[in-house]
């Protein structure tokens, strides 16, 4: 029995997703771990002790150029997606077509959405070192901890430690989110305190739960020495978090707007009458959006939007629809070319 198109066109989503979003989250982490060790650590600590905030966070920077390879790889997952497009082509259509990575609104796309992402990616991450830095200079000026040493640790906090394992800096906060690094600092108090709140990080390095268990049934309190390796392991993971996520939702989204941008120049074939879109919702996620539900079977024109009521949006996933609509999402668009007949 034949597959159903939402079958084939499935399949091939999740198959160029399989292929590509390894090496977006490898791109990212090698990016973090690159920016990472081009700091120059004493130049930082320089700045801390002078109060000079602002300029430590300069040296700390993520570039733009740093993330390249991220950018990359969601271009591949779009050129992979425009590619697929050629399979709704009726047998014997489909070798006529070739995807065209350079039409004027593929290299659009890629120059300024994809663009703007990267950017996002960046600012978030500066933005979580600004932060991390003015609160824990905050912190140690108020409790007159201002020395050099102080200001070391609170840079290799930052930037991570030296492995001789990885021969890289593991454990920092850079790379981190904001709210990633302020729930660093909060399970950092967690363990101070033997806060049984602790064990509600669902990222947290699980390997040390005996451990805090045992410092908070004997009440004999944690070593600073045993609350940084706890507190280490829980930026790796928290940081392994993020870049999962990253990769997840930048190459669907690639795709997915590869694919349309595939299915719109199929549409302006001489022999296409028109090309339909169809929103299929995943039916998968224990939460799932409930207007995209509604929307699932809601068939449109290749140019028409997907009409919702905060967004308009032309595929799922298109970043038009803003985060709410595009992270975590598994919804799909499913096409169909129609030949102009005779």
């Amino acid at each position: 029995m034949a597959r159903r198109p939402t079958d084939k066109q499935r399949r091939q989503v999740e198959a160029i997703l399989a292929r590509l979003r390894p090496e977006a989250r490898k791109a990212f982490e090698a990016a973090i771990y690159g920016a990472r060790a081009g700091v120059d650590v004493q130049a930082l600590v320089r700045a801390l002790v002078a109060g000079q905030v602002e300029l430590a966070a300069q040296i700390a920077q993520v570039s733009q150029a740093s993330l390249f390879p991220l950018e990359e790889a969601a271009r591949g997952a779009y050129i992979s997606g425009g590619m697929s497009s050629s399979d709704v082509l009726p047998r014997g259509m489909a070798a006529t077509f070739s995807f065209d990575g350079r039409h004027p609104r593929a290299e659009a796309w890629l120059r300024d959405v994809l663009g703007t992402e990267i950017q996002d990616i960046r600012d978030a991450t500066n933005a979580a070192t600004r932060e991390y830095l003015l609160t824990e200079v905050r912190r140690v000026t108020l409790e007159g901890q201002t020395d050099a040493r102080t200001m070391r640790r609170i840079a290799l906090d930052l930037t991570g430690r030296m492995s001789p394992t990885t021969g890289r800096r593991e454990g920092g906060i850079l790379g981190l989110t904001t709210q990633q690094a302020q729930y660093v600092l909060n399970a950092r108090d967690d363990l101070a305190k033997l806060d049984p709140r602790y064990f509600s990080r669902a990222q947290r390095d699980r390997r040390f739960d005996p451990m805090v268990r045992r410092a908070m049934e004997t009440g004999e309190p944690l070593g600073r020495a045993d609350i940084e390796r706890i507190t280490r392991g829980y930026r790796n993971r928290l940081l392994d978090y993020r870049g999962g996520g990253i990769a997840r939702d930048m190459t669907f989204t690639a795709q997915a707007a590869g694919r349309h941008e595939g299915m719109a120049q199929i549409g302006e074939r001489d022999d296409i009458e028109r090309v339909e879109k169809r929103w299929q919702h995943s039916g998968v996620g224990k939460e799932p959006r409930e207007d995209h539900v509604e929307m699932n079977g809601t068939v449109k024109r290749i140019d028409e939007p997907f009409e919702f009521s905060d967004a308009l949006m032309q595929y799922p996933h298109d970043p038009a629809g803003g985060a709410r609509h595009s992270i975590g999402c598994k919804c799909i668009a499913v096409y169909r070319a129609v030949p102009v007949r005779g």
